[in-house]
C-alpha cells in the first residue's frame, strides 16, 4: 500500500501573493511620522484617536492572517482526519499481536524462573538465603544464558558462605551480626549495626551498674558458715541437641554467658 497525493499543486500552497510592499511602504511612512510626532496637553484627545486607528489596522490585517491561515490548513485538517481513522483502525491489530508476544514472553520468564529455581534447589543454599533474596531480575532476559546463572549462583553460595565464616570469627557480636545477615546478607552493614547494638548495651549495662553502686546500702558481712563439702556429682556423657529460641539480644547474650558457665558447646542453626 502507497498514499498517493491525487492534487499535490492544490494542496500545496507555494506562495500566497497580497500586496504586502505597498501596505509596507505606507506603514513606514506613517510610522516615521508617529516617531517625530510630539503631542501637546490638548492634543491628548487626538493622541488617543490615533492609537485607536493603529490599533483597528494591526487588528485588520491579524484578522485577514487568522482567516487565510484557516483556508490554507482546512485541507490539511481534513487529510489528518482520514489518516488518523485509517492509523486508528491499524492499531487495534497492532494491540492484539503485542497481547500475544506479550503473552508469549511472559510464558517463557515462567519457564525460565523454574528453570533457576531447580538450579538453586540443587545448590544446598543455606535455610536462611531464600531466591528471592539473590535473585536478578536481569536473569529472566532472553539475552542472559542459563549457564551464565548457574555460574553466579554457585558464586553467591560462595559468598555466603565466606561471609558466615567471617562472622563466625568475630571476637564479639557476632550472633547479633548473623542475624542481621540473615535478613539482606549484606555483611558490612550487618557487622556495622551490630556493633552499634553491642556498644549501646554496653553503655545501658555500665550505666546500670553505675547506679547500683550509689544506692547500695552498707551491710555488715554475716558470719561465715562452715558446711561439710559435698561430694561432686557424676555427669553423664554429653549429647548434642538442637532446639530454636526466640530472643532478644540481652536474652542471647545471657544465654552464652550460662554456657560458658556450664563449659556447654553450642553452634548456631
Amino acid at each position: 500500500m502507497e498514499l498517493i497525493i491525487k492534487n499535490p499543486n492544490d494542496v500545496v500552497i507555494s506562495n500566497i501573493e497580497w500586496n504586502h510592499e505597498e501596505i509596507k511602504n505606507e506603514v513606514a511612512a506613517k510610522v516615521e511620522h508617529y516617531k517625530t510626532l510630539v503631542y501637546t496637553d490638548d492634543q491628548i484627545g487626538d493622541a488617543k484617536k490615533d492609537k485607536a486607528t493603529l490599533n483597528k489596522f494591526i487588528t485588520a490585517l491579524e484578522d485577514k492572517r487568522k482567516e487565510v491561515k484557516k483556508q490554507c490548513l482546512a485541507p490539511y485538517e481534513t487529510f489528518e482526519k482520514q489518516v488518523k481513522e485509517i492509523t486508528g483502525l491499524v492499531q487495534e491489530s497492532v494491540n492484539a499481536i503485542d497481547t500475544q508476544v506479550k503473552a508469549f514472553e511472559e510464558q517463557k520468564k515462567a519457564i525460565k524462573l523454574e528453570d533457576i529455581q531447580r538450579l538453586y534447589d540443587a545448590l544446598g543454599f543455606q535455610d536462611f538465603v531464600t531466591l528471592e533474596k539473590i535473585f536478578n531480575p536481569k536473569w529472566l532476559n532472553a539475552s542472559v544464558s542459563i549457564k551464565s546463572i548457574d555460574e553466579e549462583l554457585k558464586k553467591k553460595l560462595l559468598q555466603i558462605g565466606n561471609d558466615v565464616y567471617t562472622i563466625s570469627k568475630l571476637p564479639e557480636f557476632g550472633f547479633e551480626a548473623m542475624q542481621l545477615y540473615k535478613k539482606d546478607l549484606n555483611l558490612n552493614s550487618a557487622i556495622e549495626k551490630a556493633r552499634e547494638i553491642s556498644e549501646i548495651s554496653k553503655a545501658k549495662a555500665e550505666a546500670t551498674s553505675s547506679k547500683t553502686e550509689q544506692v547500695e546500702p552498707v551491710t555488715e558481712e554475716p558470719p561465715i558458715m562452715v558446711t561439710p563439702k559435698e561430694e561432686p556429682k557424676q555427669e553423664g556423657p554429653r549429647e548434642w541437641v538442637s532446639f530454636k529460641c526466640l530472643l532478644t539480644v540481652e536474652d542471647a547474650r545471657a544465654l552464652g554467658q550460662f554456657f560458658k558457665s556450664r563449659n556447654i558447646s553450642f553452634e548456631q542453626i
